[in-house]
């Protein structure tokens, strides 16, 4: 009986760890950004130009100097509008505020690439109180701009948070960071006891299998 128990007691240490690592993963919860993708708004044509203040797409403020909000001037990484955070011209930014629980953790996913202009293209994402700086060297083809998937973890400090993206290219206040597809997911832990009893079937249950497995070869 010794034996088997310490022999449960190495899986469920291994076991449990597994199941904490897949546990950190984002739950399959629903997007809690409001038009992340940016495909609700004013009419933008090929790109219009939105100063500081400006709220012509809905659920998104313009946070500072200025952005280009783009329909056919370029591919967007997700349905038919994107950003430019650098406008005609200004380093600009946007931002959102949504119902956040104090101490959650969230997983902040978004499409980013860069104005084909061939600087690099430096963002940087915020929300209670943290943040993270993301880097892109732009291209030069306005066909394709180099969208790849980025992704940030934060924990909410307050019932409400406010996410921001912000340019930090200086050197060309005409074309920067290209924001897209934009999502806010919370990610869950499962319970330790959650945890204990599938540790406890699945060990046990690896047992029986062997266990049965041998008397079939006795018999």
């Amino acid at each position: 009986m010794k034996h088997i128990w310490n022999k449960f007691t190495v899986f469920a240490t291994g076991y449990a760890l597994s199941l904490v690592a897949i546990g950190a993963a984002p739950a399959q919860a629903a997007n809690i950004i409001k038009n992340g993708s940016f495909e609700i708004g004013s009419e933008p044509g090929e790109f219009l130009p939105l100063s500081v203040g400006s709220t012509d797409i809905q659920d998104w403020t313009v946070i500072k100097g200025g952005i280009d909000y783009y329909g056919t001037g370029w591919l967007a990484a997700d349905g038919n509008r994107s950003l430019d955070l650098n406008g005609t011209p200004g380093v600009g930014g946007v931002a959102q505020t949504f119902s956040t629980k104090d101490g959650q953790q969230y997983l902040v996913s978004f499409d980013f690439a860069g104005h084909p202009s061939g600087f690099l293209q430096t963002m940087e994402v915020a929300a209670a109180g943290q943040s993270e700086l993301f880097s892109f060297q732009a291209g030069t083809d306005p066909k394709n701009i180099g969208w790849h998937t980025q992704s940030w973890l934060f924990t909410a400090i307050d019932t409400e948070t406010t996410l921001e993206f912000s340019s930090l290219q200086t050197n060309y206040e005409f074309g920067g960071p290209a924001l897209d597809n934009v999502s806010v997911t919370a990610v869950s832990v499962p319970e330790p006891m959650t945890i204990m009893g599938s540790v406890v079937a699945v060990f046990f249950g690896s047992l029986f299998k062997r266990s049965q497995s041998k008397n079939k070869d006795l018999a």
